[in-house]
């Protein structure tokens, strides 16, 4: 599952491939541990839509009604401070975040073990 967010974060991934390409001969690149952390939040929202898929229309409500379009969209495109980032968790409902925090960071991983 994807957003046309994700059309921008392709591009942008696509270009820091081809550039690290043609300047070592190897596609890879090191990705800061900070700016990893979109990764953590697309896991936890795609983790409250696999398993209370009816409170994604809420969350999005709130997080568009209570933070300015300028903000969200800076957000959707990974291109906001930590500051901003948690002042826009702030203004959503986090009950759902921790439980999918808990479902995705320890119940998926112990399933795992037993399996």
């Amino acid at each position: 599952m994807s957003s046309g967010y994700a059309f921008v974060r392709i591009q942008e991934v696509t270009k820091k491939t081809v550039e690290q390409l043609e300047k070592t001969g190897n596609p890879f690149y090191k990705v800061a541990t900070f700016e990893k952390r979109f990764n953590i939040y697309d896991t936890l929202i795609l983790g409250i839509l696999q398993s209370e898929g009816g409170l994604i229309k809420p969350i999005f409500s709130k997080l568009f009604d209570k933070n300015s379009i300028e903000t969200v969209f800076n957000f959707l495109n990974e291109k906001t401070s930590f500051i901003q980032e948690l002042r826009l968790f702030i203004s959503l409902p986090n009950l759902p975040f921790w439980r999918s925090i808990f479902r995705v960071y320890f119940v998926k991983p112990i399933k795992r073990i037993f399996r």
